[in-house]
């Protein structure tokens, strides 16, 4: 890729979805353990689904794909807040990996370009993030399928908790793998593991010049 930071003004779209991606995984942690959960219902059941399908305003298919995916979950996120019955919450979590699975999808083609511009950088941080948010639903889905999936090793209880799963993914996703939870089940560690090999091939991928970039930085320039 080559560099070219200030070539063109920045997609704001990107801007605003990362930055609800870094507020809500900031004040997430403090609403949760104070009760508030309708604060992460806001940014991950609404405001960053809005921005994700905002972003890609002007392909009618992705926005009819993403639309179709976010509405139900939001509907689903916001009735799991009064209603958390487990068939609604198994809904929300299949719901949130598929459209956030997606999402990253949307991001990674709208920053599709050889130069390294803002727009790339910042939707490159924004998928990366959004990778780890769909592997914390997806894990908690594994272990509302399968209770006792993952075991906590330095409390009585299980990792079980929404807080819980946020980090442990993005621990996974980040390869730093502290130990304090662990998958028990085969199906959380071949998800783990398939995390864990997502995080490392998407730095290396996004951060690592294409071969043929590679090849012209080894051409002699001409006269």
């Amino acid at each position: 890729m080559k560099l070219s930071l200030f070539s063109h003004l920045p997609n704001k779209r990107l801007i605003y979805l990362l930055a609800s991606i870094i507020v809500f995984l900031g004040v997430n942690p403090f609403f949760h353990d104070s009760g508030q959960a309708w604060v992460s219902v806001l940014f991950a059941g609404f405001l960053i689904p809005f921005l994700a399908v905002w972003l890609v305003a002007e392909h009618r298919f992705n926005v009819f794909f993403a639309t179709a995916l976010a509405v139900p979950y939001v509907l689903l996120s916001w009735v799991s807040t009064f209603e958390p019955t487990s068939a609604i919450i198994m809904m929300r979590y299949i719901l949130a990996v598929a459209f956030y699975g997606f999402a990253v999808y949307l991001v990674l083609h709208n920053i599709h370009k050889r130069e390294v511009t803002v727009d790339v950088i910042v939707g490159s941080i924004s998928a990366y993030l959004l990778i780890g948010i769909m592997g914390s639903f997806l894990f908690q889905f594994i272990n509302l399928v399968q209770p006792g999936s993952f075991l906590s090793t330095v409390a009585s209880e299980t990792g079980s908790g929404t807080i819980d799963f946020f980090y442990y993914s993005f621990v996974t996703l980040t390869t730093l793998g502290f130990g304090d939870i662990v998958p028990v089940s085969s199906v959380a560690r071949s998800f783990t593991a398939l995390e864990a090999i997502t995080g490392v091939l998407f730095c290396l991928l996004y951060t690592s010049p294409s071969p043929r970039d590679a090849h012209e930085s080894r051409m002699p320039s001409s006269a």
